[in-house]
């Protein structure tokens, strides 16, 4: 877990191993076991929280597996996030994390052959080519659906272009 700090290791997870023998063999392998530990809670709450987001950087961005490395309930993170700095600081890693995934498709993209990368990217970031439905009415009157059909029409288009070159 390169990048966490020190104070991580002091109420992460001890793993012991124990010896026991496969079903199919007489082999004997090790085992991990996860054993019970109490969050040190003497530790302070700004360190813990860098804590999280170096381990929300190194997750790929993924909340909830972070959550359960740093054996904090999800409900802390969300607490968290109630204040102002914590949240800014993790907006900056939600941006680091994004655009590192930003990279990727794009390597993705240029090595293989498939439209898959182009039209995630294309729908995401560009308005141009987003499937984005806006739904207008009032309590008393029904909902009316409206759509631009000259862009529902390039989508396609793109696609059927994208798809002929394979």
């Amino acid at each position: 877990m390169e990048g966490v700090t020190k104070s991580f290791i002091k109420y992460m997870a001890i793993l012991k191993t124990r010896k026991t023998q496969t079903a199919d063999s007489n082999k004997t392998i090790q085992v991990l076991e996860p054993q019970t530990v109490k969050v040190n809670t003497d530790i302070p709450i700004h360190m813990r929280q860098a804590d999280f987001l170096q381990l929300f950087y190194n997750n790929n961005g993924l909340i909830l597996k972070s959550c359960e490395q740093l054996h904090i309930k999800y409900g802390t993170y969300q607490n968290w996030l109630k204040d102002p700095k914590f949240k800014a600081r993790f907006d900056m890693y939600q941006q680091k994390v994004n655009e590192i995934m930003e990279n990727s498709l794009i390597q993705k993209a240029l090595t293989t052959n498939s439209p898959v990368p182009e039209i995630f990217y294309l729908k995401s970031r560009d308005p141009r080519y987003s499937q984005r439905v806006t739904l207008e009415g009032d309590d008393d009157k029904p909902i009316q659906i409206t759509y631009n059909k000259d862009i529902l029409n390039t989508i396609s288009k793109s696609i059927s272009n994208i798809l002929s070159k394979e």
